[in-house]
Order: C-alpha cells, then structure tokens, then sequence
C-alpha cells in the first residue's frame, strides 16, 4: 500500500478478551486501564510495523 501511495483509513481490531469490552459490553469487569493500555500497546506496535514496511 505504501509503495504505491494508498492514503486509505486502517482499522485495529482486537481479537483477545478486554472484560467484554471485545464482545460489545457496556460495562468491563476489568479496570480501564487494563482495557487502555492493550489497545495503546497494540496501536504502537500497528503504527511501528507500519513505520517498517
């Protein structure tokens, strides 16, 4: 996509248990932060591949 310059929005989706959050629940049974920092960690890790290719 980079190569031939594909400017399109890109989508994280998380495939592994968040306290429902990854089933659509309204209310988690795990601290936010557990939920925040998954998803910041594997955002960085998208945006560091990304960087890489």
């Amino acid at each position: 996509m980079k190569e031939h310059k594909v400017d399109v929005p890109i989508c994280l989706h998380l495939e592994y248990p968040l306290g429902g959050a990854d089933q659509g629940a309204f209310q988690i049974t795990v601290d936010k932060k557990v939920v925040f920092d998954a998803m910041k960690r594997d955002l960085a890790r998208a945006k560091q591949l990304w960087a890489e290719a």
